[in-house]
C-alpha cells in the first residue's frame, strides 16, 4: 500500500476509533475506562495493519483522556481537537 494511502486510511480509522470510544463511554452512567477500552479493543483487533491498530489505540486513549479530564466537553469538541492533533499523533506512532 502506498505511504500516502496508508497515512490517510490510518488517520480516518483513528477518528473512527475515537468516535466509537466516545459513543461507548457516553452510554455509561459512570465512566468505566477499562470497560470502554475492552469494547473498543474488540473493534481494533479486527484491523490487520499494525500501524493502523496503534493509531486507533492512540486516538481512543486520547479521546478517553480528554473526556475524563473534562466530562462537559461535547464529542464534537473532542473530535475536533483530536483531528487537529492527528499529524503529531500519527508522526509519533510512525516513529516508534
Amino acid at each position: 500500500m502506498k505511504k500516502e494511502k496508508l497515512e490517510l486510511e490510518t488517520k480516518l480509522k483513528m477518528i473512527s476509533a475515537a468516535t466509537e470510544t466516545l459513543a461507548l463511554a457516553r452510554k455509561q452512567d459512570v465512566l468505566d475506562i477499562e470497560k470502554v477500552l475492552r469494547q473498543v479493543s474488540d473493534i481494533i483487533s479486527k484491523e490487520k495493519i499494525e500501524e493502523v491498530k496503534i493509531g486507533m489505540i492512540a486516538a481512543s486513549s486520547k479521546a478517553l483522556s480528554m473526556l475524563q479530564r473534562n466530562p462537559n466537553l461535547k464529542d464534537k469538541e473532542i473530535l475536533k481537537q483530536i483531528t487537529n492533533e492527528l499529524p503529531e499523533i500519527y508522526d509519533s506512532i510512525t516513529n516508534i
